[in-house]
């Protein structure tokens, strides 16, 4: 009897340890979410390493900036514009001149574009005016720098991972000092444009305040029962999106990194004011995004992938035990044809630029001012090597 309880207790004991490791798995997110900022804090130090390196080649573009204001309108650039806004810090700075960047390549000289970039003071005066210069001879584009420090929507907000304040400010769209705009095209700083943006400024809203894709992640992330901390308390996804979000399915949540927003509709339903106190009261896992799918949740215009393409696979690798099949068949026809791909996750392309999943991003990134740095930051002692190759290749 004595003998097969000891032979027994070995094996509880692995049983329990395996247990315990499969709930570790299941707050792996969280805590790669941890790492995360810990990455990118590495990565501020190693950029700022590299500007003594590579330097940013001194800019004489006047910087056109504006602060945030309750009071006074902001006057767009023209009558018939398309309309287009940012947010972002001075670490995400770089990374946000990319994405404009790719989106003047892709631009009409015929048409007029008005783009705005929010931030909550902190952005440097070198950032600034390589960000204005992208428009340099370019008479129908507009970048202007828009100083939302005053503004108290981040006050309480909770923040995490590499995010910064800057992640709440596309809410300020639909608020008085935007009354002048109708609609907003808004684009995350982790994107990179391949087409004309005016498409998507233009598409038909079919009589919804706002068009976005889906949340790809979100369904590998509730279907493979990965946890939230949300408050000090662990819950699973799904649980958070049936039960706090309210939603129907993981498949109705919807990703904020590309809308497209009638912001003359959302000024006439006062939601702004809703949305501030829901942003406010810490209760939303991640920021806006899911006080966006709270509140529009039923009001939804959802857009084809191909607008804000999410490679889940790339992401998480092996994906096919917990997003459908359909899915991720959709996502492969997508990244060939994509018009904004969007590097969502921890993982982003700077991190690695020699790696074939971030050629895309490089290919834009190599023709702005910020190329050299960054390599230099990511590749340190190959950088030079990296360049001479990159520029010999193209």
């Amino acid at each position: 009897m004595n003998n097969k309880n000891t032979q027994n207790k070995p094996e509880g004991r692995e049983q329990l340890f395996i247990d315990m490791y499969k709930k570790q798995a299941k707050i792996a997110w969280h805590i790669n979410e941890k790492a995360s900022a810990i990455r990118q804090q590495g990565w501020n130090r190693c950029y700022a390493l590299a500007l003594m390196v590579a330097e940013l080649e001194p800019c004489k573009t006047k910087v056109k900036e504006l602060s945030y204001s309750s009071e006074k309108p902001l006057r767009r650039f023209r009558e018939n514009s398309i309309n287009v806004a940012y947010a972002c810090s001075d670490s995400f700075a770089p990374f946000c001149g990319v994405s404009v960047f790719s989106l003047i390549s892709g631009s009409d000289p015929q048409k007029n574009y008005d783009i705005l970039i929010m931030h909550s003071g902190n952005l440097s005066e070198i950032n600034k005016k390589h960000l204005c210069a992208l428009a340099d001879g370019r008479r129908n584009i507009s970048i202007r720098i828009i100083d939302c420090s005053a503004t108290q929507i981040a006050a309480n907000g909770k923040l995490r991972g590499y995010f910064s304040s800057e992640v709440y400010f596309r809410c300020l769209l639909m608020t008085g000092f935007f009354s002048e705009y109708d609609r907003f095209v808004y684009l995350d700083s982790d994107t990179v444009i391949n087409c004309d943006i005016a498409s998507l400024y233009h598409r038909n809203m079919n009589g919804k305040p706002i068009s976005a894709a889906n949340d790809v992640c979100m369904e590998y992330l509730s279907n493979s029962g990965n946890n939230l901390v949300l408050n000090g308390t662990c819950i699973s996804y799904s649980y958070y999106l049936k039960n706090m979000l309210e939603l129907s399915h993981p498949s109705r949540y919807f990703n904020t990194g590309v809308m497209q927003m009638d912001v003359q509709h959302l000024r006439k339903t006062d939601c702004f004011d809703k949305m501030l106190k829901m942003i406010q009261s810490g209760a939303y896992y991640c920021f806006e995004q899911c006080v966006f799918n709270a509140v529009f949740k039923d009001n939804i215009n959802y857009l084809p992938l191909v607008w804000n393409v999410q490679n889940v696979e790339g992401i998480y690798g092996n994906s096919r035990e917990f997003v459908s099949e359909k899915t991720l068949s959709y996502i492969k026809w997508c990244i060939p044809r994509y018009k904004v791909m969007h590097f969502v996750g921890p993982d982003k392309p700077w991190y690695k630029p020699d790696d074939k999943d971030s050629a895309v991003f490089v290919a834009y990134a190599s023709q702005t001012a910020w190329f050299r740095p960054m390599i230099y930051a990511a590749l340190t002692d190959k950088a030079e090597e990296f360049l001479q190759k990159y520029s010999n290749k193209k």
